[in-house]
């Protein structure tokens, strides 16, 4: 069976949305049981789930202050999804944009790869750039850890 698959960030134009396959925005509170967004107690996503990012001692999302690094990614396992991470100004070139990409049930890095180029291939090839595994980094590199929930 395919896994649902979504696009968080700028399709066309600047801007971070939620979107489906076929380029067609998504509403995330329309969406079974995922555990991302913008509201609630959803885990936030634009800004929060890329290499730099972290909670601060009050559970807030904060960027770190390292460089954003276009292509370099994380992958985050949670609540029975998988998500693929990174700095993207493919499309929008302010400052922390980035792109996720999403899929129900849980994948490696590389498998997250090949199915966003393979899925959401419109998007996915408007970037110049490679997306490597940020967390691959050697020991005493700036942070680059994904997260398990």
């Amino acid at each position: 069976m395919t896994p649902r698959m979504l696009y968080f960030g700028p399709w066309e134009h600047p801007g971070h949305y939620f979107y489906e396959e076929n380029g067609y925005t998504a509403r995330e509170d329309r969406i079974p049981e995922f555990p991302f967004g913008h509201y609630g107690e959803k885990v936030p996503v634009d800004g929060c789930l890329q290499p730099g990012c972290r909670k601060d001692r009050d559970g807030h999302w904060t960027h770190s202050g390292t460089p954003e690094v276009e292509g370099e990614a994380l992958i985050h396992h949670i609540a029975g999804w998988t998500a693929l991470s990174f700095w993207d100004r493919s499309v929008d070139t302010r400052f922390a944009c980035n792109s996720t990409y999403f899929a129900e049930g849980d994948f490696t890095f590389a498998e997250m790869v090949a199915m966003a180029k393979a899925r959401f291939a419109k998007r996915w090839n408007r970037m110049k750039f490679e997306v490597r595994d940020a967390s691959a980094r050697p020991q005493g590199t700036e942070d680059g850890r994904g997260s398990k929930q």
